[in-house]
């Protein structure tokens, strides 16, 4: 998103994933490692391009573009944002040059002028025909959602990529956006899979494992594993859903600790 001050990024996931309530999840730690980005650059040709230790300028060819430069030195056109971003985003003519950083230029999105934030855009229920209300979205709807996340530049990344720039691991691009379903509905498999397929954007589906039934309106494990095969990632979101903020009316801490204990471990 656009550089400037704002809510710290932890502070704007929290409120983001607020709205259904569920145990906290935190990724395991995660070793150290040298924060690149890129991956290793192929060999250089010698007629347009220079190598250094941090970047590469390369001369423009025609026909050129960041995807096809991202493909040429760092070979994946899928890292063609890196470059653009470092460039400016606008491309120099034919025959001047372009700077190719190989290293993270901005890990975790901090700046001398700010820093970056990721939204994450829940979702819970989705529906074909009915009306839409707090916790349901219809499917043409979520469709126009995921058109517009492509057509305005947005890119979708995963959850386990937020954590690692999270931890200034990795950077992420200035467009980025997470997508997480809660719960464990029938719809997710239904709508959202086949959408997400056709734009090719990853997502994250918390589940509460007393809902999965597979059932008209819940998913059935069956169809969690095909979500897994196909891209979801799968993470706990408690065994009943009960809320674990406090405990019920004439509950001993013992048995609040115990319930939460069980939601957690037996999810």
């Amino acid at each position: 998103m656009r550089r400037g001050r704002g809510l710290p990024p932890l502070l704007i996931i929290f409120l983001l994933t607020w709205g259904c309530a569920g145990p906290e999840i935190r990724p395991p730690a995660l070793p150290p490692a040298a924060p690149l980005v890129a991956p290793p650059p192929v060999a250089l040709p010698s007629a347009s391009a220079r190598g250094f230790p941090d970047f590469i300028v390369a001369i423009v060819q025609p026909g050129d573009s960041y995807p096809s430069l991202a493909g040429k030195y760092l070979g994946d056109r899928s890292m063609d944002w890196f470059i653009s971003e470092f460039n400016g985003n606008s491309l120099p003519a034919p025959g001047e040059d372009v700077l190719i950083p190989l290293a993270s230029y901005a890990p975790g999105g901090l700046w001398p002028t700010g820093y970056q934030t990721v939204p994450i855009l829940t979702y819970h229920k989705l529906s074909r025909n009915g009306a839409p209300d707090a916790m349901t979205v219809r499917e043409h709807d979520f469709e126009a959602q995921m058109r517009f996340l492509r057509d305005n530049g947005y890119r979708v990344v995963s959850l386990d990529d937020l954590f690692e720039f999270l931890q200034l691991r990795r950077q992420l691009p200035a467009r980025s956006v997470v997508i997480t379903f809660d719960d464990g509905w029938r719809s997710v498999y239904d709508i959202a899979l086949p959408i997400l397929k056709k734009y090719g954007y990853p997502a994250t589906l918390f589940v509460y494992t007393d809902l999965i039934v597979g059932s008209r309106e819940t998913l059935s494990w069956e169809q969690v594993r095909e979500l897994s095969r196909n891209g979801f990632d799968i993470q706990g979101h408690s065994k009943t859903h009960r809320y674990l903020g406090r405990k019920e009316r004439k509950e001993s801490f013992r048995g609040y600790f115990e319930a939460v204990r069980k939601e957690i471990v037996e999810s």
